[in-house]
């Protein structure tokens, strides 16, 4: 899954998220329907379910979907999937034109937000405060929700995903840590560590095996890029940031991990583990040939658990709708939306994700009783029994439950850090000189 991330620079998010220069028509007459519009630059099926759900719940409320990005809808299959990348100039010219809405008060009710400068419009008050909503919401009880909470700021919360995959969780290969004589302690392992572990498993194992798999050298420096600057400072230029570097480096450096994808797993001692989505997340933890860490850490603190968000959205602050915005979105978070075969990844609604992880249970169940494994659960080991299943379902809502983080970094910082660092990975300027550069240019682009 993060393998995809990185390729597709989150291109396969546009899918879902972000907002539209359609702004709304000045003024709502008392007792007529309400219009809400929201944006976003391709509609996905599971935004358009819901709209036409929600219109048949509620009549006296006309929502609108305004796509703005439309030369991206050529670029999508039937199902709505996106079949070419999008470069990069379009989703900063797409990006440039929604903060220009933003900010000039002629936005949409409702936005996806990835790809924004999410930190930007909430110190502007941009986004309302949907805490404050949820608050006022009789019907809605927090409790019933994973991350409604773990997203929010000290002031509030305004951004909402309604979907979310899983971070920050690796996979061990049993077979090869005991042939190489392997521990670790995911509650303090460093990548710096990684390095070593490399050399212990190729004087035991055979040069051809590698620590990690599958990870991009920039992607690591993606992960813990929020480490590194708030609203209106930034750390860049800190012994920590280029320690950081120096230890993606030198795992490169020492083949500690090879730099194409692909590479036969069974040569592999860790790779990330598939919590996309409750088949494979199920999948992961059943898996009697592998056991599940916590990812290494720059700092040897504990990794956190984290959560890539799917469709996310914010309420325009100036918005004319906000209670009927809120009643959208909500509805969007409800168990029946939530238990939609549209919604990708893991459900918020706690027990829309019960019912999605039990039908996983099934799923695997009946690939694993027939053995006809497919793409979509990919069981390659003997069906476990029933307690082993048990085990497996509270040990995933426990890593539910304990998602903390979103690894959601501003894109323009993103693209910023991934152009300095690759004039070091390659050895054209010493870390000192690209922490310095990307401190200067982060830290301009904060100001602004």
């Amino acid at each position: 899954m993060f393998k995809k991330w990185f390729v597709m620079l989150s291109i396969m998010s546009l899918l879902l998220a972000a907002c539209s220069s359609g702004g709304k028509e000045a003024g709502q007459q008392p007792g007529a329907q309400k219009n809400i519009v929201i944006a976003t630059p391709v509609a996905s099926p599971y935004l358009k379910e819901a709209v036409q759900k929600f219109e048949a719940i509620h009549p006296d409320i006309h929502v609108e979907i305004k796509e703005y990005f439309t030369a991206m809808k050529a670029k999508q299959d039937a199902n709505g999937q996106v079949t070419q990348n999008i470069s990069l100039l379009e989703v900063e010219k797409y990006t440039q034109s929604i903060t220009t809405q933003i900010l000039s008060g002629k936005a949409s009710d409702l936005i996806a937000t990835d790809f924004l400068p999410k930190d930007k419009f909430i110190k502007k008050q941009a986004f309302a405060n949907v805490r404050e909503l949820m608050d006022s919401d009789g019907s809605f009880q927090k409790s019933e929700y994973y991350l409604v909470d773990s997203g929010a700021s000290n002031e509030g919360l305004y951004v909402v995903p309604t979907s979310f995959s899983l971070t920050g969780l690796v996979q061990g290969n049993k077979s090869l840590m005991e042939q190489a004589e392997i521990a670790v302690d995911d509650k303090t392992w460093t990548w710096d560590q990684v390095s070593d572990l490399s050399k212990q498993l190729k004087e035991k194992a055979g040069q051809d095996t590698y620590a990690f798999l599958d990870i991009d050298p920039t992607y690591l420096m993606m992960g813990d890029l929020q480490r590194y600057y708030q609203r209106d400072s930034a750390s860049f230029d800190s012994d920590a940031f280029r320690n950081a570097m120096q230890q993606v480096k030198t795992l490169y450096d020492q083949k500690a991990m090879p730099i194409e994808f692909g590479a036969d797993h069974s040569k592999g001692l860790f790779s990330f583990a598939d919590m996309s989505n409750p088949t494979g997340a199920l999948v992961s933890i059943l898996n009697p040939e592998m056991s599940i860490y916590r990812a290494p850490s720059f700092t040897g603190q504990t990794g956190e658990i984290g959560y890539e968000a799917g469709e996310a959205y914010a309420i325009n602050n100036k918005s004319q709708v906000k209670p009927e915005a809120w009643k959208f979105l909500s509805f969007m978070l409800s168990e029946e939306m939530q238990d939609s075969t549209e919604l990708s990844g893991f459900p918020l609604n706690k027990a829309a994700a019960q019912k999605k992880i039990q039908q996983a249970r099934e799923q695997i169940e009946k690939s694993g009783s027939t053995g006809d494994a497919s793409d979509s659960t990919p069981i390659s080991f003997p069906l476990p029994d029933a307690k082993a299943f048990d085990q497996a379902e509270e040990t995933l809502k426990s890593v539910m439950e304990s998602a903390v983080s979103s690894s959601s970094a501003d894109l323009e910082i993103t693209n910023i850090v991934m152009q300095e660092f690759a004039y070091y990975m390659n050895g054209q300027k010493t870390a000192e000189e690209v922490s310095q550069l990307i401190q200067n240019r982060v830290t301009t682009y904060l100001n602004e």
